[in-house]
């Protein structure tokens, strides 16, 4: 059971401090040094971390409606706006693999 706490929280972390803001500096920069992608990375993932809270949990309606801030709830938008990153990081580059790796 505690195996699977640590992944949880291994996981949980590499989704929410490095995966979207990885996936945005892809898109938005094409040019720039490992260090600088790495601290835009996890600047922008902060950003889009909060934009999430904020709209799972920033008004009485919107956690009416999303439920609030729960970790499936921050699992399933994180995931999504991921995928959705991803997909467009693929037709930026025209579906060139190589563009993912860190560079």
């Amino acid at each position: 059971m505690l195996f699977f706490n640590i992944l949880h929280a291994i996981v949980g972390i590499i989704f929410s401090l490095f995966i979207p803001g990885y996936l945005l500096t892809l898109i938005l920069f094409d040019k720039l040094d490992i260090i600088e992608r790495i601290g835009l990375t996890i600047g922008l993932s902060m950003c889009v971390d909060v934009l999430i809270g904020l709209l799972l949990g920033g008004s009485k309606t919107m956690m009416d409606l999303t439920g609030g801030i729960t970790a499936v709830n921050l699992w399933i938008f994180i995931g999504s706006l991921s995928l959705i990153l991803f997909i467009g990081v693929l037709f930026k580059n025209k579906f060139n693999w190589r563009s993912l790796i860190l560079r």
